[in-house]
């Protein structure tokens, strides 16, 4: 998932920094640092489960006019973001604006088919009954 929205950054924003793991030290601004906060796994039916990545995207810019501003730009770009044909949907996207950096939040839900193992199976079975 951090790799579909780096990409989609780097796609609309070529002179901006993306990062995808921990900012390092004496980072160049303004830039963006991609994380997955947490992510979620149910069963739906069958073999079939929900995925649920909660992601989030910090801004670091200058000027809360500028923040905010690109805060509604992602609302845009991470609403479908794509990357090598794989097309997302972000869902449930809000943001904070703390100690001038821009906080970024949003869901990503993916439908995953796990294949299930080949269980043999059963044999023939005979069954014989006796009324008393």
């Amino acid at each position: 998932m951090v790799d579909v929205v780096v990409a989609t950054l780097k796609k609309e924003y070529p002179t901006i920094h993306v990062y995808d793991e921990n900012v390092p030290q004496g980072f160049i601004t303004p830039s963006f640092f991609v994380y997955v906060i947490s992510t979620e796994n149910e069963r739906v039916i069958g073999r079939r489960y929900l995925r649920e990545y909660k992601m989030a995207v910090r801004y670091f810019g200058s000027g809360y006019t500028q923040l905010r501003n690109m805060a509604f730009e992602l609302f845009d770009i991470l609403e479908y973001p794509e990357y090598q044909g794989i097309t997302l949907h972000g869902v449930k996207m809000h943001y904070v604006i703390e100690d001038e950096v821009l906080h970024f939040f949003f869901d990503i839900k993916v439908y995953i088919d796990k294949q299930m193992e080949d269980v043999p199976l059963m044999d023939n079975m005979t069954v014989s009954e006796k009324l008393i």
